[in-house]
């Protein structure tokens, strides 16, 4: 990929504005069932506007929904039902503020360096999501 294209992607994904969502869940099997049964519904939508990602954050099993002003409102609506039907617990507004923040780094920093897929990180000792070096 020539540095134009390269950059000219990187610059387009900066403008998407994305809205979102964490969830903490009773158990890694609860946030896992319910996982797979959100991606069986949005695997059919365009990858470039959702995201959805399990895994730990303060130690406790999560589910974080990411999504742009074109995914449609019933389908965002149908996810977050979903998940409190699931259980699902919103996270406190600083510690999603937190969350939210590290996943859309995440997404642009992966989106920089190919198309963007689903991804999902679990960690058994509840370390926050991209810090999985230590």
């Amino acid at each position: 990929m020539t540095r134009e294209k390269r950059r000219a992607r990187t610059h387009s994904t900066s403008r998407v504005l994305f809205c979102g969502n964490a969830w903490t869940m009773s158990s890694a099997a609860a946030a896992k069932t319910t996982y797979d049964t959100l991606l069986k519904r949005l695997l059919d939508r365009d990858p470039e506007t959702w995201s959805l990602v399990s895994g730990f954050f303060d130690r406790k099993p999560v589910l974080v929904f990411l999504w742009t002003l074109t995914l449609s409102p019933r389908l965002v609506a149908t996810v977050q039902r979903t998940i409190l039907t699931a259980g699902g617990e919103e996270l406190a507004e600083e510690a999603k503020t937190m969350l939210l923040a590290q996943v859309l780094a995440r997404r642009a920093g992966l989106e920089a360096k190919e198309p963007f897929d689903t991804l999902v990180v679990h960690h058994p000792q509840g370390k926050p999501f991209w810090d999985l070096d230590d």
